[in-house]
This record gives structure tokens, C-alpha cells and sequence, in this order.
């Protein structure tokens, strides 16, 4: 009841403030420079001021997505003319969050859903589908893909970049498949680091509290007016979630990085840029494993620690030809290992890509690309995991084209290209898109689009036979046997699953500063993953013959469909000059084919009733003059797996003090309302439940 009465007084509230923004007249104006311009001495010098290093980067749909292909473009267009639903997160809005992770920033993101699964392991997702690999969302840091297709999926706990370091995050909601190809298909997560130029001095920030311990050291130098660099060190020590009963479920993950970034700018036409790290850290699970004596069935839990390692090397070089022509070159090597579960996984990626942004005429500005991608990796599995091929070898090409025509200047624009791709997996494809972006006034837009995108199954999906689940045999009808075993098995023809993306919103700014932006999607999946029974057989006990327990096998096929549909808002403006506020609403549907319902065609791979039907977030940002600052956030989340895990409701706290601009000291609690909640379950593996305590931490942040 009480969160019936939260979730309706925060929505009444919002309905308030829309009327109340609808009544203000001023117009809010947000500028940045790009990172990663080539940039005139007199853009350097301007973007060294500290007021403007907060501020939003406003880029096109299009510099979003092909950042190696426009990353030096002298044309600048805002955020608010894209064909897209797009959302940035400011260096300001990191820096007074409560988070001290990646994931935890992304939930103040509409459409985006977050939770923790245990310990250091995150569901993220966009517009569905959440899971364990985040397997429909594209992350890259840099324009460096952090992607991994041999599980399809991201693993957030290696990505340990300092949040001081990043310039902003910025989330595209739908399918970026026509210029980043493969695998983007409900979205687009791009983390981008500051350039070094904007990061001169040194940084440290250290946090300890009741359940995390992190700390950062940032310094930036440089050498003449051409080179500027930045060197950082990261540390995490996190103790993750707990039982029911606020015990520890593992032991606490320990994390770190090094790395490095240089920036060269011999001339106005060329900048390089080289970045490695370093990573490293041990983590830790709990399981809930079947007992090996299958006449007397039982679980127990047991820990698995494990460990990773990874090296990344990228270097880029962006030249501007002309005020109509610019292109850029970038390569990548990705080196890691992975121990989880008894089982490891070896990674080496090499990438290479070109993009080409050329301005024809004043009515056509295309955008090129090509990219090749060699994978080569070995995983190996554990005693209920193994890979019919443990290495393998794959090569990705792809390139893609897309044009911006503009049919009424600065009024009315189409937008149509096309990503061709060649793998193994799938052959080739294309994934073509249509967009329209109209501005009805100054303070109207209106967009809206069609896209097709795919994602690839993994080298997991197409190759593992894994004991995923254990059942008493009553469930099959079985009552002469205690206990089913079910092992699934991937396929080796998989296909890719596919998307027809449908998505329209609109964005206004109704007066004053306040700004809204609504989108509203159809996503129409088919060649959805499901699990299928093949068969069914005893298990017999030694030297008597007779069946102990029941055998379960099942196959991995592309067997159901899914149509999902929703919509998301974002309002966002100042009650007062000193009260920013923020509010995020995401609803979504989901409205299975009649043949994915269907027993033949099995149960789907990734559990759709794991995202919250509604999401609503409330973000305040108060300054009480210069040096005190009170950043709260409010959110509610619906219910996931059909009511076993409840909706819930959590509160952030930030208290902040700056006694000299160099210094900042915070008080920091997150999920202030309970001692714990549960956040997220994994159906389909034997883990025991996990709940999110309530932590308070102190942090210190000094500039140097």
C-alpha cells in the first residue's frame, strides 16, 4: 500500500510539474566542445575554463554512433536535433551522484534497468531483456567496443575507469545497428573519457564505508602546446550483497586499473590519440550446487572465487581535410583472461576501422565506414559446463552507409542508411534504417523512425551443454524418482535473432529551463532463443538398475517471438535557480506471439518477466550557496518473475561540503529506505537469493 501511495504521489507530482513548466517562458541553452575535436588554440584555451568542463556535449545521432567517422566534424548539432532518443549524463551529474560504479550511474537513465545480481555481478539492459550479459546492448568506451561476443555480453566489473575521468555518458534508447552493426539492438551505451587537455593537475578521491571501498588518483600533464596526457590508478574493494539475513553471501570482490591517455595535435588539421590500461581483480560467487548423491537430493552452497586480467591498447588518428570532408582511422587490440565458476575463458580481439564524413552538397551529408574484426578464444568449461569446440577463431567485416538530406533546412530532415555485415554465424546481412526528424518551432520537435537490427548468438549459445537446473521429478510427473536433472545444450545453427524496430517523440521545451523529451517504441522480435525438451531419461543407480533420477535434455533453438512496446519520459528543469530537478518514467509491455507461448516451442533463453513493467526516478540537485550542495534521488521499480521478486522502492543521499574549491567532503547513503532488498533472481541457475544492503560511505575528493 504504502508504495501504491509513493508511486501515485510521484506521478501526480509530475503531472505538476509539466503544468508548471508549461508555464514559464525563458529557454535553456547547454554548450560543450567535443573531446575529441580538432581543435584551434583558441578552443583549448576556452575549454580549460571550469565552468565550461560541466557542460553538455549536444552531438548528432550520428556523431553518437560513428565517433571514429565524425569525431573531428566542425558542424555541432544538438542533442535536441536527433532522430533518436537519446540521453546524456553529464561530467556534473557523475560527480554528484551517489554512484561509484558505471551500472549504478545508468539508473537515473529512463528506459534503462539496473540491478545488482550478486556481488559483483549487474543486470543492465535498455527497453528489455535484462540479464546477467547485458546481450542487446552495444558499450564502448572511447568508440572501443567492450562488447564480448563469445558470450554476447558485457562484463561491467572490468570496466574500472575513474568516474572522475569520464566527460559523459551518453545512452541511445533503440537499435543503433545500422552504423555499429551486430548486437546493438536495444540500445547504446558510449562512455567517454575526457580529453587530456581538460584534465591538467592532479585528482584523488577516496570513499570508504559500510559495504564499498574505492580509490582514485588522476594526474594530467603536458608537454609543449601539441601533447597533453593523463595517467590514472582505480582500486575497488566491494563486499557485494547479502542473504536474507544481512550474512555475506561471498567474499569481497577486489578490483583495480592503471592506465594511460595522450593526446597529440601537431596542427588544426590532425589529432592522435593512444590509450592503454590495465586491469586486474578477484572476484567471488556463491552457488547453490546439487549434491553429487542423486538417490538423496539436496543443495548446498558453495563459493567460487575467480579472477581476471585484461590489456587494452587503442590509438586513433582523426584528420579534418576540409570543412566539407573529414575521416578518421582507429585500432584496437583487446588482450583478457577469466576465471568464473571453475571455468576460464582467454580473449584477444583485434579491430580496425574507418569512417568518412563527407558534406556533398547542402542538401546531402554522407556518413562512411568499414571495419574488420578478428576474435580468436578459448573457454574452457567446469564439471557441469563444457564446449563441444573450446577455441575458435572468427572474423567480422562490415561497412555501412548513411545519408542526411536535409528536404527544408534546419526544419525538416531524412535520414536513410544501411549496415552491411559478413560473420560466419550469420553471413550476410544488412540492417538498413529510415529516420525523419521535423522542427515544428523553436521549441517543438518531432521525430520518428524504422530500423531492423540482429544480434548474433554467442560461441556460449552455439556450442555449451551445461547442467542448468535441478527439480523434483513430481514436476515431469514423475513421482518414482526424487530429482530431474536438466542439461541444455546450444546449437550449432543458431540464427541471429532479429528486430523490427518502430519508434517515434517528441521533445519541447514548455518555458523557463525546463526541458521534456518522450519517446514511445515497437519492437517486433523474431528467432528468439527458447529451450526445448528433446528428451527424457533415468539415471540409473550402480550395480542395481533401477532409476535413481531422471535425465532432462534440451536444445537451444530459434523458436519464439516476442513483440514488446513502451513508453519513456524525461522532464527535467529548476524549481529554483539553486533547485535542479530531474524526472525519469519508463513503462513497458510485452505481448508474446501466440507460437512462444506454445509448450513445443519451449521456454525463451532470457526471461522477459526479469524488467519492471514501470520504473520512475525523481533526482534533486540543491546548492545551498557555494559551498554545500544536497543531491537526493528517489526511485521506484515494478515488480520482476511475476511477483517473486517485489516492486521496490530506494532513496540515494549525497550531503556535500567544499571548505576551499580543492576540497569536497560528502556523506553518501544508498538504499536508505531498507536494511536490504532483492533486486534481481537468475530462474535458469541455482543461486541463492541476494539482496542490495543499505550502505553510508564518507568520501574525500581533492584537486591538486
Amino acid at each position: 500500500m504504502l508504495r501504491m501511495l509513493f508511486v501515485g504521489k510521484l506521478l501526480s507530482s509530475t503531472g505538476a510539474i509539466i503544468v508548471l513548466a508549461m508555464s514559464m517562458s525563458a529557454q535553456a541553452e547547454v554548450v560543450d566542445p567535443a573531446p575529441f575535436l580538432v581543435r584551434s588554440e583558441g578552443e583549448k584555451a576556452a575549454t580549460t575554463v571550469p565552468g565550461d568542463r560541466d557542460r553538455l556535449l549536444e552531438l548528432p545521432l550520428e556523431d553518437l554512433l560513428t565517433l571514429e567517422s565524425t569525431s573531428v566534424a566542425k558542424k555541432r548539432q544538438r542533442v535536441d536535433d536527433s532522430a533518436a532518443a537519446v540521453f546524456v549524463m553529464t561530467q556534473e551529474d557523475i560527480s554528484r551522484s551517489t554512484a561509484s560504479s558505471i551500472p549504478d550511474l545508468l539508473r537515473m537513465v529512463p528506459g534503462v534497468e539496473v540491478a545488482d545480481i550478486q556481488s559483483s555481478a549487474t543486470a543492465v539492459s535498455i527497453r528489455g531483456f535484462n540479464s546477467l550479459l547485458s546481450n542487446t546492448v552495444l558499450v564502448m568506451i572511447d568508440g572501443r567496443t567492450v562488447y564480448v561476443s563469445a558470450v554476447s555480453g558485457v562484463l561491467w566489473d572490468q570496466q574500472l575507469i575513474p568516474l572522475s575521468d569520464i566527460e559523459r555518458i551518453e545512452v541511445v534508447r533503440g537499435t543503433g545497428a545500422t552504423l555499429w552493426g551486430n548486437n546493438a539492438v536495444n540500445g547504446i551505451i558510449n562512455i567517454i573519457s575526457k580529453h587530456s587537455s581538460d584534465s591538467q593537475g592532479g585528482t584523488a578521491e577516496f570513499r570508504a564505508g559500510t559495504r564499498k571501498r574505492t580509490a582514485n588518483l588522476s594526474y594530467g600533464g603536458r608537454h609543449g602546446d601539441a601533447l597533453s596526457y593523463r595517467l590514472y590508478a582505480s582500486g575497488l574493494n566491494d563486499e557485494g550483497t547479502t542473504d536474507a539475513q544481512g550474512h555475506d553471501l561471498a567474499k569481497p570482490s577486489i578490483t583495480g586499473a592503471i592506465g594511460t591517455r595522450v593526446d597529440f595535435q601537431p596542427d588544426a588539421r590532425n589529432a592522435f590519440t593512444l590509450q592503454s590500461d590495465y586491469s586486474h581483480g578477484r572476484t567471488s560467487i556463491a552457488m547453490r550446487r546439487v549434491s553429487p548423491d542423486l538417490s538423496r537430493p539436496a543443495y548446498e552452497d558453495k563459493r567460487f572465487d575467480g579472477h581476471f586480467e585484461g590489456v587494452r591498447l587503442l590509438g586513433r588518428w582523426a584528420r579534418t581535410q576540409s570543412e566539407l570532408l573529414d575521416w578518421s582511422l582507429q585500432a584496437n587490440f583487446d588482450h583478457g583472461t577469466r576465471r568464473d565458476l571453475e571455468a576460464r575463458m582467454a580473449r584477444d580481439l583485434a579491430d580496425m576501422s574507418f569512417g568518412l564524413r563527407w558534406k556533398a552538397s547542402r542538401v546531402h551529408e554522407f556518413s562512411l565506414g568499414l571495419d574488420a574484426r578478428v576474435v580468436r578464444d578459448r573457454i574452457d568449461g567446469n564439471p557441469g559446463l563444457y564446449f563441444a569446440a573450446p577455441a575458435a577463431t572468427e572474423y567480422w567485416f562490415s561497412g555501412y552507409v548513411q545519408d542526411d538530406i536535409s528536404l527544408v533546412p534546419d526544419r525538416l530532415r531524412l535520414t536513410l542508411g544501411s549496415k552491411i555485415e559478413h560473420n560466419r554465424i550469420s553471413g550476410v546481412e544488412a540492417q538498413p534504417s529510415a529516420k525523419l526528424f521535423a522542427r515544428l518551432s523553436s521549441k517543438l520537435a518531432l521525430w520518428g523512425g524504422y530500423s531492423r537490427a540482429m544480434r548474433t548468438p554467442s560461441r556460449l549459445e552455439r556450442n555449451f551443454t551445461g547442467l542448468l537446473n535441478v527439480f523434483p521429478g513430481s514436476v515431469v510427473g514423475a513421482s518414482d524418482v526424487p530429482v530431474v536433472q536438466s542439461w541444455t545444450s546450444g546449437s550449432p545453427d543458431l540464427k541471429p535473432e532479429r528486430l523490427n524496430a518502430y519508434e517515434m517523440g517528441l521533445r519541447a521545451k514548455p518555458g523557463g529551463n525546463w526541458s521534456l523529451d518522450v519517446s514511445a517504441f515497437l519492437n517486433d522480435y523474431s528467432h528468439i532463443l527458447t529451450v526445448v525438451p528433446v528428451a527424457l531419461r533415468p539415471i540409473l543407480m550402480p550395480g542395481s538398475g533401477m532409476p535413481m533420477a531422471l535425465r532432462m535434455d534440451s536444445v537451444v533453438v530459434n523458436g519464439g517471438r516476442l513483440r514488446t512496446y513502451g513508453i519513456e519520459a524525461a522532464i527535467s528543469g529548476r524549481l529554483m535557480p539553486y533547485w535542479k530537478v530531474d524526472i525519469a518514467l519508463s513503462q513497458l509491455h510485452c505481448d508474446p506471439d501466440a507460437s512462444a507461448a506454445d509448450p513445443a516451442y519451449g521456454v525463451r533463453w532470457v526471461d522477459q518477466t526479469l524488467s519492471p513493467k514501470v520504473q520512475v526516478n525523481l533526482r534533486n540537485a540543491i546548492d545551498i550557496g557555494d559551498r554545500i550542495s544536497v543531491d537526493a534521488q528517489l526511485r521506484y521499480v515494478g515488480e520482476l518473475a511475476n511477483g517473486a521478486v517485489g516492486d521496490r522502492v530506494g532513496a540515494d543521499l549525497r550531503l556535500s561540503w567544499r571548505p576551499v574549491p580543492t576540497v569536497e567532503l560528502s556523506l553518501i547513503g544508498e538504499n536508505l529506505i531498507q536494511a536490504r532488498q532483492q533486486e534481481y533472481l537468475m530462474p535458469n541457475l541455482l543461486r541463492p537469493d541476494a539482496y542490495a544492503p543499505r550502505s553510508l560511505s564518507g568520501q574525500v575528493r581533492l584537486r591538486f
